[in-house]
């Protein structure tokens, strides 16, 4: 898990809020069946899934200081693919099935 923030310098104010993020997890005692991959963007680690609206919103990362070509397999049943900043501001509409990658660097896709 990560967080970016933007904080004040009252250190107090700081604490308080890394303990809220940093909290332990808690177990459920559930049973999930994962029996297929829904998507892989290898090399690139995926940090974050979540929806919004109708959108599928995959945050990855690269991390091996790397650069290259990402390709989408994915078997999400979607009509256009955007690359985005990480505030989901400024999209740029995925032509081909990859973008290009920069190493320590946080990608944002929108699935639509």
């Amino acid at each position: 898990m990560y967080s970016i923030m933007s904080h004040s310098n009252n250190i107090r104010e700081i604490m308080k809020e890394a303990e809220k993020i940093n909290k332990p997890l808690r177990i459920l005692k559930k049973e999930i069946n994962i029996n297929e991959k829904i998507f892989d963007f290898n090399p690139l680690k995926v940090i974050s899934v979540f929806k919004k609206g109708k959108r599928l919103i995959v945050r990855l990362v690269e991390v091996e200081g790397k650069r290259g070509k990402c390709k989408i397999n994915t078997k999400l049943n979607y009509n256009k693919v955007y690359l985005s900043d990480i505030l989901l501001d400024n999209k740029e509409l995925i032509l081909e099935n990859y973008f290009t990658y920069e190493p320590f660097k946080i990608y944002t896709l929108i699935f639509e």
